[in-house]
């Protein structure tokens, strides 16, 4: 079931999948900035370059290519984008402790 076809609401979202869960979406697209992925939820999640787990010179579109799965933490819920922001590193989630 891809995003679109889901109908939940943002609250049941992040109800679902909080703050340090372990999610598995399939990249979408990988714009610039990082990586959009379908987590089957109904909204995106994004995972920025600085929690994509690349390697001093690796490119984005090296290491990510659409339809990839892809195993991430949830770092927080972007509520103004309506988002789920995802990293590769579990440090960063002892971080915001």
């Amino acid at each position: 079931m891809s995003d679109a076809e889901v109908g939940l609401t943002w609250d049941e979202v992040k109800a679902r999948v909080p703050v340090r869960s372990v999610v598995e979406g399939i990249v979408t697209a990988v714009p610039h900035y990082g990586v959009r992925l379908d987590l089957g939820v109904g909204f995106a999640g994004l995972m920025l370059i600085p929690e994509a787990g690349l390697e001093k010179g690796q490119r984005l579109d090296d290491h990510y290519r659409p339809g990839q799965r892809v195993t991430a933490y949830v770092l927080w819920h972007n509520d103004k984008e309506q988002q789920i922001w995802l990293t590769l590193n579990p440090a960063v989630l002892k971080e915001q402790t």
